[in-house]
């Protein structure tokens, strides 16, 4: 049954004003795009004092976070915080108002409106004002209260979001949405993602937190229309962490001293260091390569002898106890990636490439390999030709064949294909955000049709999402090797453990993690992990100063200069 044919939920929203920020807005209009509909809106009337306006306002503000206090208001403008009306919706709902008991901090309802909400019907509330929420509320619509925190609360807890992040060098900041309970940040959680700090904005780290989780809420409903209501039973939330509250002048004063320090390291870093990754390859069981029993010695090493072009994203074919690798094969000059061909064997020590196998006017990398019907075949990435590419290899020519368009109109990034319960799966990252949200679809057949699982994007998650290499059983677990891409991008592999793969569902949960081999190159990351036979492929890079590479950024944010 499709999303279509399902009928969505009732929902109800508890707001403050008739205002929103524009990412609340944004989740409102996901929800009724789905299907569910807005029967409810409960608008906070509390009686409070007139507010000071101008210097008597800010001569109100404690002066220990004055400087805190000052920017959060009249300097730091995210547009996800932008308000916006919505007087659209309520000509389509039940506008009550409320004077909530405020009990200390906490705020009990009514009886009145406890029953208007069960009148009403909706299965659910979004908490978008009154603070923290108690009472009989919680357990008034079936599906209780659903309200957003945008930090990782395993790792940070309370006040400003996705600010102490970037303070304390914590690479990835996350967010949920949880299901109140009694307990303040101990309700269940119903979705969660991380994602990469931007250490360089707060401004942007924000937007992206807060852009990131819009569709939580209809992915909760879509889950609840297609599982049903036990979905949202054992989901405890974590242990919490200490609470955090608004930054004193001197640590603002810290935080702005820390923000000018990333900027500048950002530009210094994408203007003077760039990427230059080597493959590897070795005989050895995949078990014991990720224990590090594997003797480094052992590994021979296919390199470039340009600064300016690489090889990376390997994948093998093993044919007549031979190895061929296919990868792709990146130039800086053209910023240009194409699928080459390289053959090994036991004697040689340096390698260069015997053909180029595919060659486009756009983007190619990430030659994904597969076996089905007793042929190979390879779906590369090609994002930037708006289509996913199916081949198959001519064993006789050593050429890859183009078959099929699988699907059009998507920009699928590091695509692998893998069969498992009776199903072809195909995972990729989208391209707008490529590190971190992972998208699930399936087919009868590998060659398609293929459809989209009703939750995508099934994973947010910068530390374990993006693709990384073929499926494998080790010690009867179906492993996804995926990279982690928290401190830098490619910066290890993760292997996951796919737990449940259907198309209403996937669990997955991270086991091990692979880091680049120990070498005088000091290498900084490690993205592809591919088994052939009885080898190992894998890749790592060093970051280098690139001529051709500066070149390019610079032209580029010279030009954003001036446009602005």
């Amino acid at each position: 049954m499709t999303l279509g044919e399902r009928k969505g939920l009732k929902f109800g929203i508890l707001c403050d004003t008739l205002h929103l920020q524009q990412w609340q807005t944004l989740v409102i209009e996901q929800l009724i795009l789905e299907g569910n509909a807005l029967a409810l809106i409960i608008l906070n009337k509390e009686d409070s004092p007139p507010k000071s306006k101008g210097i008597r306002r800010l001569l109100c503000y404690p002066i220990k976070n004055f400087i805190f206090l000052f920017y959060y208001r009249f300097l730091l403008k995210p547009k996800s915080k932008r308000m916006l009306s919505i007087e659209p919706w309520i000509k389509e709902a039940i506008l009550l108002e409320e004077n909530a008991k405020k009990v200390k901090k906490s705020y009990y309802f009514s009886e009145k409106t406890i029953e208007a909400i069960k009148s009403s019907e909706v299965q659910f509330l979004l908490r978008f004002g009154f603070g923290i929420i108690k009472g009989d509320i919680l357990h008034a619509a079936p599906y209780g209260v659903w309200s957003f925190h945008h930090d990782d609360p395993e790792v940070i807890r309370g006040v400003p979001s996705n600010f102490w992040e970037i303070l304390e060098d914590i690479p990835v900041n996350g967010a949920i949405l949880q299901q109140l309970d009694e307990s303040i940040d101990c309700g269940k959680i119903l979705w969660q993602g991380w994602f990469p700090t931007i250490n360089h904005s707060w401004k942007a780290n924000l937007d992206q937190a807060y852009y990131g989780s819009v569709e939580w809420p209809a992915q909760t409903c879509r889950e609840i229309l297609f599982k049903g209501a036990d979905c949202l039973k054992n989901k405890p939330f974590p242990k919490p962490a200490p609470m955090r509250f608004a930054p004193i002048n001197c640590i603002m004063l810290k935080f702005f001293l820390k923000l000018w320090a990333n900027k500048v390291k950002f530009h210094f870093n994408e203007l003077f260091r760039a990427e230059h990754w080597s493959i590897g390859f070795i005989e050895s069981s995949i078990k014991n390569f990720i224990g590090n029993n594997s003797r480094p010695e052992n590994i021979k090493w296919i390199r470039s002898g340009s600064r300016r072009q690489y090889y990376a994203d390997p994948a093998g074919i093993y044919q007549n106890h031979q190895l061929k690798i296919l990868c792709e094969h990146y130039d800086y000059k053209p910023a240009h990636g194409e699928i080459c061909l390289f053959k090994t064997n036991h004697h040689s020590t340096i390698y260069r490439p015997e053909k180029v196998l595919l060659n486009a006017s756009w983007h190619l990398a990430f030659p994904f390999i597969f076996e089905a019907e007793g042929n190979i075949w390879c779906l590369p990435e090609s994002a930037q030709s708006n289509q996913l590419r199916l081949y198959r290899w001519d064993t006789k020519k050593e050429e890859l064949m183009f078959e099929k368009i699988i699907i059009s109109d998507l920009q699928a990034v590091d695509p692998i294909i893998f069969h498992h319960n009776r199903k072809w799966w195909l995972m990729f990252t989208d391209k707008t955000k490529s590190n971190y949200s992972l998208h699930l679809w399936y087919a009868e057949d590998f060659r398609g049709p293929y459809f989209p699982h009703i939750n995508n994007p099934v994973k947010t998650d910068i530390r374990s999402s993006r693709p990384a290499g073929n499926i494998f059983y080790m010690d009867g677990r179906l492993m996804r090797p995926a990279q982690d891409c928290s401190v830098i991008s490619g910066h290890r592999i993760t292997l996951n453990e796919i737990i449940e793969i259907t198309p209403f569902s996937f669990v997955e949960t991270t086991r091990f993690f692979v880091e680049p081999p120990k070498s005088r190159q000091h290498f900084k990351g490690m993205h592809t992990l591919n088994t052939a036979g009885p080898y190992v492929i894998f890749d790592v890079k060093q970051d280098l100063f690139i001529w051709d590479n500066f070149k390019r950024r610079l032209l580029r944010k010279t030009k954003k200069i001036i446009v602005q």
